[in-house]
């Protein structure tokens, strides 16, 4: 007899509850076995996202690769049809399932961001017996409680019957995570121009602006070139003018013009007959 839409379904939803109880248990008995609840947690969170599927349509459950006829056959209710039954029947992996849930919940719904890591985190300990640590747990625990809690209110199924007796110990744990979430994220903002200081230096000054400015005033800048190079103070004149004689009025006293080296007013060549243009200086006025 083939399997039905509602046997899937329901096939689904009592596994997915027995895993994540079973996970709720592993971390709260004394001592906490942390692996154990992250792997049952995320195989829950695998067979919570399919029953999900399932009540939709259960071919929703083929591989994201191409599926086998059996496969279809058996999704369609027609496991009569096929050679092997259930026993050769493969469908969708962990992480498409979750990926396939979450586009059908709509884009209203936010996967938890640590929902991915418990995923992985399921993957290194059936593979390599690789667990986390005792206080990356919880954070595991909330997200695959939080995506369970999304799929069971659009099943829709109560979160009493699902999670029984740990209905509180869940609802407490989120809370946790979340406020643990907001720690450190508050730890981090403040913890940012600290950070970027360390990482990005302020270039080392050698002198302050007021020992430059101090430097500057006491510097012997006795050309023009060395006006330019040490940035002597603002100048205040009163209409500088080209010819000597002039004393040029610098703030901080009177600063005679051979300290400062004007060079000379230079004489213009004109041809015979012609009388220069403009002004050429007091000699050419009093011409």
């Amino acid at each position: 007899m083939g399997m039905s839409h509602e046997s899937i379904h329901e096939h689904l939803l009592i596994s997915a509850r027995k895993w994540a109880r079973t996970a709720v248990d592993a971390y709260l008995e004394e001592p906490i076995d942390q692996d154990f609840a992250v792997h049952h947690m995320a195989v829950a969170v695998e067979h919570a996202s399919k029953t999900y599927l399932a009540s939709i349509a259960p071919v929703l459950l083929a591989s994201e690769k191409q599926p086998s006829v059996d496969d279809l056959l058996i999704l369609s209710g027609n496991e009569d049809k096929t050679k092997k039954g259930r026993a050769g029947l493969k469908t969708i992996g962990g992480e498409g399932a979750i990926l396939r849930a979450a586009q059908l919940l709509g884009p209203e719904h936010k996967a938890p961001a640590k929902l991915k890591e418990l995923r992985e985190s399921r993957n290194g300990i059936t593979h390599m017996g690789w667990g986390q640590p005792v206080t990356e747990c919880r954070a595991l625990l909330a997200a695959g409680i939080e995506h369970i809690n999304a799929l069971l209110k659009a099943l829709p199924t109560e979160p009493d019957g699902f999670w029984g007796t740990h209905l509180e110990a869940c609802t407490a744990l989120v809370a946790q995570a979340m406020t643990e979430m907001e720690i450190r994220y508050q730890a981090k903002l403040r913890q940012a121009p600290r950070a970027l200081r360390r990482d990005h230096p302020a270039p080392v000054r050698s002198r302050d602006r007021r020992t430059r400015q101090q430097s500057l005033r006491a510097a012997d800048c006795r050309s023009v070139a060395a006006v330019g190079t040490c940035r002597m103070p603002r100048v205040r004149t009163h209409r500088l003018r080209k010819w000597p004689g002039q004393i040029w009025r610098v703030r901080g006293g009177l600063v005679p013009p051979q300290a400062l080296r004007v060079p000379p007013v230079q004489s213009h060549t004109h041809d015979v007959g012609t009388r220069p243009r403009g002004n050429q200086g007091p000699d050419t006025q009093r011409r």
